[in-house]
């Protein structure tokens, strides 16, 4: 860091107070997350004392990386996975294995100057490279358990549906009234002209109540005059109870039963195959929308649906969570009749986040490899239930692959982006807080298990040929541009 001496970023406080706001409010980067991602130049007790201008002080350093980290490569590498064996389409079957070789270089290894002075980052040192466990569980198993039940104590409120029944849902609630460290000016400058401090702290509540959720940000989240219309002010994410969330915890009780069977503590086997077909029934009599044939996030406040699209909605079809709304394959096809319905299927790059233009990120045209993986596993499942299923979650696959397979040739060097454009194949998303992000781990994750499912079938382009007709740069630009114009003009 002796480059950096002279710089703001070598005095950072992580702890909320002067220096903290002065140096995110100072715009001396593009990205408020850089300086989260510096260490500390003294330690905490000495910054504390620390009063005088930042602007008297320190300046600007120009381009600068953080440094708590280095590449590195996991311990075990298949250089050459078995399924793209399989894969017949010679040049999907060579992306596949750049894929591959793409994870030696998103490899991350902790420096050890985070373990040696820990009070200096934000990072928590871990000593090796993080690898998925093999058939041995039972050391990780409790610590299953604890993540599972912060969300039901700490996450969790009761709710009444329309006939009276009482059931326990999680939500995303952070509850800490300050701005968020990563987005620090911009978070303050939106609260800015907020009229009392109550409405101020509650807005950073939302906020970062948002980041949690992981959609940050998105309509989905916004409430206003019953409307998901409006700016990040009506943001009230503690309010909703969202479809996703429910679902995942129903399924991880499931598997946590499941664990605790094979670990022969069967009181608790028991316990959560009761919580989870207890959340289960409540996928289908809170959640679930008979007459759209689908599942709704659940407004808390207004004891209502909140019957918008969102790709969301249909999770419990990959969660398994769902039966309890009548029969699974009548189900199953009204989720089908929904999407068709809603037309999120014609895209040519995927299905849509939302059909929401607001300009973020999580909306429309947006679409994210976790979603588009979760549509397509849900209905591949399905496939014994539904006679259609399996075809639509192939078309989905096979829309995914391409426009994944042409982004990646088209970009300069070759890249993967984490989010995409449904209107254009090929494009990467734009919109929200930062700048699109190349790498990406879970749009890589995706395109290889999509791979391995129906590489005996799919091909780069139609009829087996490569050769795809790109979009030009100006299509490019322009269309990255249509989410920031959309917000700077309405927003």
């Amino acid at each position: 860091m002796s480059d950096l001496t002279n710089c703001a970023t070598t005095f950072l406080r992580y702890p909320y107070g002067t220096s903290l706001k002065k140096e995110n409010m100072s715009d001396l980067t593009n990205d408020a997350t850089t300086f989260l991602r510096y260490p500390n130049g003294t330690s905490l007790k000495k910054e504390e004392e620390k009063k005088s201008d930042l602007s008297a002080r320190h300046k600007p350093c120009g381009h600068i990386h953080p440094t708590n980290h280095v590449h590195g490569t996991y311990v075990i590498f298949l250089s050459s996975p078995e399924f793209l064996v399989d894969v017949i389409d010679p040049a999907l079957q060579e992306w596949g294995h750049q894929l591959n070789d793409l994870w030696k270089f998103l490899g991350r290894k902790i420096s050890g100057n985070v373990a040696q002075e820990p009070e200096k980052y934000s990072q928590i040192y871990v000593s090796h490279p993080v690898v998925v466990p093999g058939g041995r569980f039972r050391e990780s198993i409790d610590l299953l358990e604890k993540e599972f039940q912060f969300w039901e104590k700490q996450r969790s409120v009761n709710v009444t549906d329309s006939k009276g029944k009482t059931h326990t849902v999680a939500q995303y609630r952070v509850e800490v009234s300050e701005p968020r460290p990563e987005s620090f000016s911009e978070d303050y400058k939106l609260a800015e002209n907020l009229t009392t401090e109550d409405a101020k702290q509650q807005l950073y509540v939302e906020l970062k109540s948002g980041a949690e959720s992981g959609w940050d940000y998105s309509t989905r989240w916004i409430v206003n005059n019953d409307t998901n219309e409006g700016t990040l002010k009506d943001l009230k994410v503690t309010s909703i109870a969202p479809v996703d969330l429910n679902s995942l915890l129903c399924m991880n009780a499931r598997i946590l039963s499941e664990f605790y069977k094979k670990a022969g503590n069967y009181s608790k086997e028991k316990y959560y195959e009761d919580l989870a077909n207890s959340k289960n029934n409540t996928m289908a009599e809170l959640f679930w929308d008979n007459t759209d044939g689908t599942w709704h996030d659940y407004d808390i406040t207004k004891q209502k649906k909140r019957r918008y699209f969102y790709l969301s909605n249909i999770h419990p079809l990959w969660s398994d969570c769902y039966g309890k709304e009548g029969s699974r394959a009548h189900t199953v096809e009204n989720v089908i009749k929904y999407l068709k319905s809603m037309k999120v299927l014609d895209h040519i790059g995927g299905v849509p986040t939302s059909l929401e233009k607001s300009g973020q990120q999580w909306d429309y045209p947006n679409a994210w490899a976790p979603l588009q993986h979760i549509a397509i596993l849900g209905l591949y499942n399905a496939r014994s239930i539904h006679h259609e299923a399996e075809s639509l979650s192939f078309s989905l696959a096979e829309k995914w692959i391409r426009t994944t397979w042409l982004g990646y040739q088209q970009s300069t060097p070759h890249a993967m982006f984490e989010k995409y454009n449904v209107e254009i194949m090929g494009l990467p998303g734009g919109g929200g807080e930062y700048d699109v992000q190349l790498g990406f781990g879970w749009t890589n994750g995706v395109a290889m298990h999509l791979l391995d499912i129906y590489g005996d079938r799919l091909t780069a382009a139609r009829g087996g040929s490569t050769s795809f007709k790109a979009p030009s740069w100006f299509s490019f630009v322009s269309l990255m541009l249509i989410p920031f114009l959309y917000q700077t003009l309405s927003w």
